[in-house]
């Protein structure tokens, strides 16, 4: 089962890009890779909007049954934010449908980005995320008000 994050905890989600992108670096150094390979490449972050203050525990249980162990998820009131070591875009697409199609009447939305796609170190893909969430919320994150 993931990691359940409280939300006064968001500020680990710097913590973990960046010790997640480093390790991947090194990884593909030492090893010398010549193809991509998702698990040690790949990292996606996937942020959904609730239309409600979710409020029943059962649901995030759900959610975190439904994920690796490797992950972890940050809850506060509408929001949520799952980070997802080892993920590519299609990936996270995947995760996005299953949740959406569980959450049915309550979700409202979702906006990911990926490394390294979306940003190079945890500075660029952080912003590059809150600003796309600004962009299709017109609001910004609570969660990641304390996230630089």
């Amino acid at each position: 089962m993931a990691y359940l994050l409280k939300s006064e905890q968001s500020f680990v989600l710097e913590i973990l890009l960046g010790t997640t992108i480093s390790e991947y670096k090194r990884i593909r150094n030492d090893l010398k890779f010549s193809e991509n390979i998702t698990s040690i490449d790949y990292l996606s972050l996937l942020y959904i909007k609730l239309n409600v203050s979710a409020v029943d525990d059962k649901i995030f249980k759900s959610i975190l049954g439904s994920l690796r162990t490797a992950d972890s998820m940050i809850v506060k009131e509408k929001e949520i934010i799952v980070f997802l070591p080892g993920t590519d875009k299609e990936g996270v697409l995947h995760l996005e449908a299953g949740i959406r199609e569980f959450l049915d009447d309550i979700y409202e939305g979702y906006v990911s980005v990926s490394y390294p796609e979306d940003g190079n170190d945890k500075t660029e893909l952080i912003n590059n995320f809150k600003k796309y969430i600004r962009l299709k919320f017109n609001e910004d994150s609570e969660l990641l008000k304390n996230v630089y």
